[in-house]
């Protein structure tokens, strides 16, 4: 018998820099940032002032990225709420049109009756005519 074992290298990630992708890239942009950062208590004042200006641009970046964000969200809101507003006016149109409509046939039944007992009344007197003259020829 012959045993066989396949020993294979695990790659690590900066073996694999071209296939990162998603939050693995934003790891290790990170971790590469902070290596390329001195420790601030050996920087020049010129370089911390010039790295808190730069941490505020990042930060006014995203800040101004969230404004555009909520206010394109206000604008998506605002459409919602007209498109709704449409719908509830619409709706209480369809009802104002339901409420017409059952009082027509509320009024249309009413006239049927009436023209049903017109109608039978014509008849009944239609036949008492009829007896009356055939009582008279007979």
């Amino acid at each position: 018998y012959i045993t066989v074992f396949f020993f294979f290298k695990q790659k690590t990630a900066y073996e694999m820099l071209r296939s990162l992708v998603g939050s693995e890239m934003c790891i290790r942009d990170r971790y590469m940032g902070m290596s390329r950062q001195k420790d601030p208590s050996e920087m020049t004042e010129q370089e911390l002032i010039q790295l808190g200006d730069h941490t505020q641009g990042k930060s006014k970046d995203a800040a101004l990225r969230i404004m555009n964000r909520v206010n394109d969200g206000n604008v998506i809101l605002d459409d919602i709420g007209i498109g709704l507003q449409k719908q509830e006016d619409q709706l209480v149109r369809i009802h104002q049109n339901l409420k017409d409509t059952q009082s027509v046939l509320k009024r249309t039944q009413e006239l049927i009756k009436y023209f049903g007992r017109q109608l039978m009344t014509d008849k009944l007197l239609l036949c008492l005519l009829f007896i009356v003259v055939v009582g008279i020829l007979v």
